[in-house]
């Protein structure tokens, strides 16, 4: 139930939408606060954009993947199969910012959703377009185990 509203209702932060809309990569968690202060958070979205053109689509449009780099490398998670690498070296959704923005969301109690948004470059095989997601899903759960020690919650 939301205190605000007195309803049973939440607002979904897609990560890529937000920064897209405001060309900038701190907008998201700005947005999950400002709607987590107004017990207002009912998910979060793991999708990300990037600068520049990449393989899967013109700049700022929300349509690439997480990044393959940070200020730290993404370690194992991030490998080439079949000719791709999975993930995009542009995106400017960072492992980093993944788990900040978990960690902001506390979405470890269960009581809110996470999802991811995900696409591969146009002319990419079945096994490219899954090895896409489960790099995703992987650093995603990275995100969530880092939430869940943190002690972190709605």
């Amino acid at each position: 139930m939301n205190e605000s509203s007195g309803r049973s209702i939440g607002i979904a932060v897609n990560w890529g939408r937000s920064v897209v809309e405001q060309r900038r990569p701190d907008a998201a968690l700005e947005h999950i606060n400002f709607l987590r202060g107004g017990d207002l958070l009912g998910g979060f979205v793991l999708s990300g954009c990037a600068r520049v053109d990449t393989r899967y689509g013109a700049a700022w449009a929300d349509v690439c993947s997480s990044r393959t780099r940070t200020g730290r490398h993404a370690g194992p998670y991030v490998e080439s199969v079949a000719g791709l690498d999975a993930l995009e070296t542009s995106s400017l959704l960072t492992v980093d910012r993944m788990e900040e923005c978990l960690r902001a969301a506390g979405l470890a109690s269960g009581k809110n959703f996470r999802g991811i948004k995900v696409a591969a470059p146009p002319h990419a095989m079945v096994e490219q377009r899954v090895a896409v997601i489960s790099k995703t899903l992987e650093l995603a759960r990275r995100g969530e185990r880092q939430d869940a020690r943190s002690g972190t919650s709605n």
